[in-house]
Parts: C-alpha cells; structure tokens; sequence
C-alpha cells in the first residue's frame, strides 16, 4: 500500500447501502478514532504495520449519539446500538472498493452488557441500493455555426456562402457532470420565413448521406470541455435564396465526465453506473443557434473552408454544385 496514493479507512454510519442511498457519517475507527461513544484500538501485525483486527467498545457518551443508539424508554433497562462498519479502500479520496457490516447490539443497562443480536454484510461486487436515484444532466448544451479549428462562434461579417462550401456547429455541453459523447441527428433549417427548406445532416450517429458530412469529437485532456464538431455541405435548395437565418435542431449522447473544477467526475457509484447505462441509449435534445449566411446564386464553386476535414473538403472540390442537389 503507497501512502498517498491507496488507503484503507474504517468509518461508521447509520445505515448501510442497502438499507438506504444516503447515511450519516458518524466519524473513523481508522486510521483515526473519533466516533463519539466508541473507542478503537487497531492491532498492528507483521512487518509492514499492517492492521489485521480492530477491537473497538462502547463508552460513556454513546447515548448522546441518538444516530446509532435508541433508549427503550425514560427509565428504560434495555438500549440498541446499531451501526453500518464501512471498510473501504480509497485512491486519494476517491472510494473503489468497499464492504460493509450491519451491527446490530442489545444493551442491558443495569450490567452494561452488549448482546450482538445479528450482522449483514454487504460487498461492493454484489450491492444495489433499493432506492437508488437518477441523475440529471445539470448542465447547459450549447451549439452554434463555428469556426471547426478553435470552435470559436461565427460572426456575421458578410461573407458569402458557395456551394460547396464547408460550414460547421459546434455542440458543448457547459458545466455539470456531463459531457457530449457522440452526436445522434441532426438537420438544418431556415430559421424565418414561410419557405423553409430543411436538410438532415446528420441521422442515427452518421451522416444521413455519405459524403455530405462529417463529425470529430474531441476529449483533449482530463480537465478539458468535451466538444463535437458536425461539418457538413449546404444542398442547393438553400442557394435559391440569396440570405437565410440559418439553424437547426438534433440530439446528442451524453456521458459522465469531467466537470468544471477540474477534477474528475466519473464516480464510482451503482446510481452512476445506472445511468451510464441508460443514457447509451437515450438521447438530449438541441437547437442550434441562428445565424445569418449569404448565398451566391449564381456562382458554382467548390469549398473555399480551409478549415473543413479534408475528406469533406475532398468530396466539395470533386462534386461541385453539380452533384449538391
């Protein structure tokens, strides 16, 4: 065991995971004591100080600590302790594994003998809470027309738009636990207007036609905001118009990831392990942020985005404005 790095702790509560999904936490046997009316005394065995055992008894004190022990009455002769033992092994502070015992101990107050009447033990390998709870996504989804090179929002400067051209939307999901995975579908739409043609780009994690679209998902580091890129090719039913507001509308796949402090977010819990497992098949909406474009009517040209995947940018310069039906 590397100081620092992995850990064992002893900590008592008062209930246990599959009694309920949340617990007081009522202080360590190890490696420090201080759970009130109880004293521990680990015993140090072998050559690397390890501790094999933990002895631990109750003491003056212990009826004040109303989240384990319950008096039968005023002038009551009987009293129950009962309690949750969690040893658990820790990287950092980040619990990975763990088992717990339920003790459960009759008190006869005249003697001050303790009775364990029964015990449970729970291990990490086999537990389920039986409340467990859902998360939901706590952040907020954003996606934008961008410039794919440093995902930076696109600014209406008048540029004017070919066909063939390459544009691109931007989806980030900002703060929270949650990041973008994969993009499911999306589509393009005039955002005004009563003629409002409407291209799908992108349809059940692929582009809906070869060759039109393409999409890069980036995760750069462990403190970095996932972002997905969608760039795709304008048909020519949007070249009939010499400007549009331009927008759109899809859906994302959403992970546990890193959040905004910087510190990992994946967490090693079932409620969180549940959810990984439903969101591999459910899906966040979003809508794309108008924006206005230029169209040359009249010009075929092929893709002038320096900026575009180069497979992409390939399909642009070969098709032309013949093949952008």
């Amino acid at each position: 065991m590397t100081p620092g790095v992995t850990a064992i702790k002893v900590k008592i509560r008062d209930t246990c995971r599959t009694e309920s999904a949340t617990h007081s936490d009522e202080g360590n046997l190890y490696p420090e004591n201080n759970v009130q009316g109880i004293d521990a005394v680990p015993a140090i065995t072998g050559p690397g100080g390890q501790t094999d055992s933990i002895t631990y008894t109750f003491v003056e004190g212990i009826n004040e600590n109303l989240e384990i022990y319950t008096s039968s009455g005023p002038e009551a002769l009987t009293a129950t302790v009962n309690f949750c033992i969690e040893v658990g092994l820790y990287a950092t502070d980040v619990l990975i594994n763990f088992a717990e015992v339920k003790m459960n101990y009759n008190i006869d107050l005249d003697t001050t003998f303790a009775t364990l009447t029964g015990y449970t033990v729970t291990q990490a390998d086999s537990y389920t809470a039986d409340d467990q709870g859902t998360l939901e996504f706590d952040g907020t989804l954003s996606s934008y027309f961008c410039n794919p090179i440093d995902n930076s929002v696109l600014i209406d400067d008048g540029s004017i738009i070919h066909q063939g051209s390459v544009m691109s939307v931007c989806i980030i999901a900002d703060g929270g636990q949650f990041q973008v995975r994969d993009v499911i579908d999306m589509k393009i739409n005039n955002a005004i207007g009563t003629f409002l043609p409407e291209q799908q780009v992108w349809f059940n994690s692929a582009p809906a036609e070869t060759g039109y679209a393409e999409r890069t998902c980036t995760d750069a580091s462990a403190i970095d905001v996932n972002v997905c890129v969608v760039s795709f090719l304008l048909k020519a039913i949007f070249f009939e118009f010499s400007a549009l507001d331009l927008s759109g509308s899809g859906s994302v796949l959403l992970e546990l990831g890193d959040n905004t402090g910087g510190v990992r977010g994946r967490r090693i819990l079932r409620r969180d392990l549940v959810l990984r497992e439903e969101q591999t098949s459910g899906t966040v909406a979003f809508e794309v942020r108008p924006h206005p474009v230029y169209l040359d009517q009249t010009t075929n040209e092929g893709s002038s985005a320096t900026s575009a995947t180069s497979s992409l940018t390939a399909f642009a310069a070969m098709a032309g404005a013949a093949l952008i039906l």
